[in-house]
């Protein structure tokens, strides 16, 4: 590896901003074709990696920490979703604050015993291993993207292992429950339109993630076939975990509930702000009319992810096969959905022999 810096920087140049870098002593320019400042920065920046992966560049581990971070999430931007960037970014300025008191501003000086210092911090403060291993998740991440593209010459993260964690079985809903919560939504939506309803409805009778509630299009309802297709926004501001569309069937009880309100066009949850006002990165916030149903209801203890296991756990007891129960919540991998195969522990199966 060629063990030399390269730093591109950007000029104005009649209304268009041009990019510049020395190269063996030599400038080199390029224009951005661009009159934005700020998408200029976001090219510059790209081209930079391009560039430094061309030619084989390193960064010398000299590169700061908020520099560094700048140019992973222009990389971010293009593979990943917009909540995984919301992560990456919380979970990294967690780390960069309790850094500096360490006097570390550089990602070269980010080692393994830093790391394993900062995972006691969280510990100490109360952090449970689920949650400290998400931390970890996405900081190893962060760090492979800077052991990829020179910033450092190994990730100090690899072979450190997550901390154990306790596998306790998902809370859900009982059917008596299932009816009770149901019930008070439909109340609720006769006083302020039936977006309260449908909140609870996705997540229970069709497993809808958090997202997948407040993204809910209509055309993802297919009321003649009865299916429901999530799938990407065409601008992504809305993109599925783990990037793929998924197909599940329409339950009949949705069904009811949604065509009598049914679009051709638009979201589920229309907001009652313009977009461009939103500052919080959940395009619809039900925080609010899920906490006044559930403590009316009372069943104060539920959160949105509860109506998702909720489904898949009433599917277990009922006998759904565990296959099934995975494609219908888009798991990735088995394992996950193994959570509920607790739910199942009945089987006819066993008589065969």
């Amino acid at each position: 590896m060629v063990q030399v810096t390269i730093n591109v920087t950007i000029y104005k140049f009649r209304d268009v901003w041009y990019m510049q870098y020395r190269k063996n002593g030599t400038r080199i320019r390029k224009s951005l074709g661009t009159k934005n400042k700020s998408v200029a920065r976001k090219l510059a920046i790209a081209e930079e990696e391009k560039i430094r992966q061309r030619e084989n560049i390193s960064l010398n581990g000299k590169t700061k920490l908020d520099d560094f971070f700048e140019k992973y999430l222009v990389y971010a931007q293009t593979i990943k979703r917009p909540n995984t960037i919301r992560d990456d970014k919380q979970f990294w300025k967690q780390f960069v604050e309790w850094l500096k008191n360490k006097d570390i501003n550089r990602v070269d000086q980010v080692t393994a015993q830093i790391f394993e210092s900062y995972r006691m911090h969280l510990s100490k403060n109360g952090l449970k291993n689920s949650s400290i291993n998400v931390h970890h998740r996405h900081m190893s991440s962060i760090m492979t993207y800077a052991q990829k593209n020179g910033y450092i010459d190994f990730n100090p993260l690899k072979g450190i292992k997550q901390y154990k964690q306790s596998q306790n079985p998902p809370k859900f809903l009982s059917t008596e429950q299932i009816d009770k919560l149901i019930a008070e939504a439909k109340r609720e939506s006769e006083k302020s339109g039936p977006k309260v309803l449908f909140i609870f409805s996705l997540g229970i009778y069709a497993g809808f993630r958090n997202s997948e509630i407040a993204n809910a299009k209509w055309e993802w309802f297919d009321f003649e076939s009865d299916l429901i297709t999530i799938k990407e926004d065409a601008f992504r501001k809305f993109v599925p975990k783990s990037h793929q569309c998924r197909t599940i069937p329409m339950n009949n009880k949705l069904k009811a509930i949604l065509e009598t309100h049914k679009n051709e066009k638009g979201y589920l949850l229309e907001s009652d702000y313009p977009e461009e006002d939103r500052v919080n990165w959940i395009r619809f916030d039900f925080k609010r009319s899920f906490t006044t149903v559930k403590i009316r209801a009372g069943l104060e203890w539920i959160t949105p992810h509860v109506l998702r296991h909720t489904f898949a756990s009433q599917l277990a007891i009922a006998g759904v096969s565990l296959f099934k129960i995975q494609k219908w919540l888009g798991h990735s991998s088995p394992k996950t959905t193994m959570i509920y195969a607790h739910l199942q522990a009945q089987d006819d199966d066993i008589n065969k022999i």
